[in-house]
């Protein structure tokens, strides 16, 4: 029978030449582990699960730096800011939000919205105040999205402007964190057609 010290070596030794790293129970099934015993096989098991971690940071850092290395600047720009509006107000909500400072691009343009036409779709519940429509009836209403990007510190200044300008008395104002991948040599980065044309 083996006294604790031997058991102790045995597992340590299974747990260093079995490469089971989820699992380092199994080098100790069958086996009554007094508390010291267990402590090391914890302990050893910790070491290969750090090993791992360590391993996916390394991973990590050489994936970003060849990010870099390809001319990407990850840092945060800006936001993007999309609404939905009803037409008949869109230009009111548009020049509000470019009032506010929306719409800036790379210091070199302003007042950049995207504006798409579609269907709002709704219907008041007990308690709402629609502009449009009935409380308890589905709505449907033509609405422009606008999609507008926005720098940090221009973000709450230019929800404030649709809050205020918005016919709706609930707006749907959606906030998206953007990257900035573009190349640090300019605004977009020059590519080389099949037929020797340059696109951009």
């Amino acid at each position: 029978m083996l006294n604790s010290g031997e058991i102790r070596f045995f597992v340590v030794e299974r747990l260093q030449t079995s490469g089971d790293l989820l699992s380092p129970d199994r080098a100790c099934v069958g086996m009554r582990l007094d508390p010291p015993t267990f402590l090391t096989c914890a302990i050893i098991h910790a070491a290969k699960v750090t090993t791992f971690c360590c391993y996916l940071l390394r991973l990590s850092t050489v994936l970003y730096c060849f990010l870099l290395h390809r001319g990407l600047s990850m840092s945060v720009a800006s936001y993007k800011v999309v609404t939905t509006v009803p037409t008949s107000h869109t230009e009111i909500v548009l020049n509000a939000i470019i009032a506010a400072g929306g719409g800036h691009f790379d210091d070199r343009y302003d007042s950049v919205a995207f504006i798409e036409r579609g269907e709002g779709h709704f219907r008041p519940l007990a308690g709402a105040n629609p502009q449009i429509g009935t409380v308890g009836k589905i709505e449907k209403v033509v609405e422009d999205k606008i999609s507008v990007s926005v720098t940090n510190e221009k973000l709450q200044g230019v929800v404030n402007a649709i809050y205020t300008t918005h016919p709706y008395e609930a707006p749907v104002i959606d906030v998206h964190l953007l990257i900035d991948t573009r190349p640090t040599a300019g605004i977009l980065r020059t590519h080389s057609a099949p037929n020797g044309n340059k696109i951009s």
